[in-house]
């Protein structure tokens, strides 16, 4: 960056007054710095001022006055513990920002930078200018503040996510203090009462010349502070002769809520434009442009905040994939539904054909019998054949052994066994040609529903061939002319 472009260094000074004080981390207990991965002792690092825990830098600050206080005072109203009072004090004061933390804070921790991490001037400049006025120009013109540690941080870094490498964080000082307002003595108790008692009859004769009553409430509730502050230079009315107060103290150094910004804003703002009067004095280019107005955090919270951000842009881009993902899994779904019907189109014309198969199939099986049956009627003309056949050897038979000269038996009863042999061929010949002609009698008129009537009849009757079913229906009962009447109707 050329020097034309370059615009100079933010100044920074910020009190947090969500958190409490970071000793051990300031001071760089090592206990503490060794879990500490963000920071190199081999660095530079200095504490030029520090009271030590808040009990001590207590004592320090308020342990004259507590004594004077105790000494005239009753034992049940003396003062053991002065921190411990501040801690338990349940007063949260008026903030315009109704979420505001107003609860009372012994101390306060304010960070103090020049620079930042992307742009930050030369340590050791930083380094002096930033010790000249922290321990030179604030105790001057900001007497209410007490510090009770400052400390220099030169040896912490960040990691680059992209590059894995690490980078200096900005030089800055941690400058611990507390909040001190002064008290009226009892001299001046008497004088402000005497004043305040002067001021309201001077107010009744006021509106009484102008025939306005006197509201006797709404003087109890006027706000002598800042006429008292501006007449002795002290806040409060009643207490130790100092004692630790945001508000009190910010008012004796001409810091007042109201006009939309509250007193402690207002601090913020001045000492950061004293920071940056006093930074180009020692010869620092400074960039006063206004950022973006934002509630500082503490550094932690600021890299989670960060780390936030790039995980919203993250699952922004991840969002897009997803639904980029969803169109095209939509697109699928179609594709698939589509498919679906057209295989549930495929299944019906399939179920049709198997109907169809199955029809055929029916009738295949119909045919199959039918051939059976014929094939039964084929095989009884051949024992019908064979029968005749047999029955005309037998009469051969007969008669060579009728004219058989060697045998015995007289010829009368020869003649006699050969008439009775032949009545009995040509009864067995006539019962089979009966037999023939019944059942061959129509059958070539016959279609094949009759023949499946037939099929059945000899079913009901348990008949495995025609032949017996001829038998058990007594040959010449067999009602052929029923069995067609009723195929007839049927077919009506």
């Amino acid at each position: 960056m050329s020097e034309i472009d370059f615009m100079g260094y933010k100044c920074s000074f910020h009190v947090d007054t969500d958190k409490v004080i970071h000793y051990e981390h300031n001071i760089r207990d090592p206990k503490l710095i060794k879990h500490e991965k963000h920071i190199d002792p081999t660095k530079f690092s200095e504490v030029s001022l520090n009271l030590g825990h808040l009990d001590e830098a207590y004592e320090t600050i308020f342990g004259d006055a507590i004594k004077e206080y105790n000494e005239h005072q009753r034992k049940d109203r003396r003062i053991k513990n002065y921190l411990e009072l501040i801690r338990k004090d349940a007063r949260r004061g008026k903030h315009l920002n109704q979420k505001a933390d107003g609860s009372r804070k012994p101390a306060y921790e304010a960070v103090i930078q020049i620079g930042c991490a992307e742009n930050q001037p030369d340590p050791e400049k930083a380094f002096k200018i930033l010790k000249l006025f922290v321990e030179k120009w604030i105790p001057t013109h900001y007497p209410n503040i007490k510090p009770i540690l400052i400390a220099y941080h030169g040896d912490e870094f960040y990691v680059d996510r992209k590059t894995k490498q690490k980078h200096p964080s900005g030089f800055h000082c941690h400058f611990d203090f507390i909040y001190v307002a002064h008290c009226l003595t009892e001299e001046e108790y008497k004088k402000e009462m005497k004043y305040r008692e002067e001021m309201k009859e001077q107010k009744k004769k006021e509106l009484e010349s102008k025939n306005i009553p006197f509201d006797e409430k709404l003087w109890k509730e006027k706000d002598w502070r800042e006429d008292m502050v501006r007449r002795t230079g002290k806040s409060l009315t009643k207490g130790m002769s100092i004692q630790t107060s945001m508000s009190s103290a910010l008012l004796e150094m001409g810091f007042k809520t109201g006009n939309g910004t509250t007193a402690q804003i207002q601090f913020e703002e001045q000492v950061r434009h004293d920071l940056q009067d006093f930074a180009e004095s020692m010869g620092l280019k400074i960039d006063r442009t206004p950022g973006e107005k934002h509630k500082h955090d503490e550094k932690s919270v600021y890299q989670k905040k960060k780390e936030l951000k790039k995980t919203e842009k993250k699952f922004q881009k991840e969002k897009e994939m997803l639904r980029k993902e969803k169109e095209e899994l939509s697109k699928a779904i179609d594709f698939v539904d589509k498919q679906k019907k057209e295989i549930l189109q495929l299944t019906k014309n399939n179920k049709k054909k198997e109907s169809e198969l199955f029809r055929q199939e029916r009738n295949l099986s119909t045919r199959i019998d039918f051939f059976k049956s014929k094939q039964e009627l084929v095989n009884t003309f051949e024992n019908i054949a064979d029968e005749v056949t047999e029955k005309k050897l037998s009469i051969e038979k007969i008669e060579s052994e009728f004219w058989k000269k060697e045998n015995s038996i007289s010829l009368k009863e020869r003649i006699t066994n050969f008439v009775s042999d032949c009545k009995k061929i040509v009864t067995n010949l006539a019962t089979q040609l009966s037999k023939y002609k019944i059942t061959f009698e129509k059958f070539w008129k016959w279609k094949p529903i009759q023949f499946r009537e037939l099929a059945d009849k000899m079913e009901e009757e348990k008949c495995e061939t025609f032949e017996k079913y001829i038998e058990r229906k007594s040959f010449g009962h067999l009602n052929t002319q029923k069995i067609e009447k009723t195929l007839s109707q049927k077919k009506r």
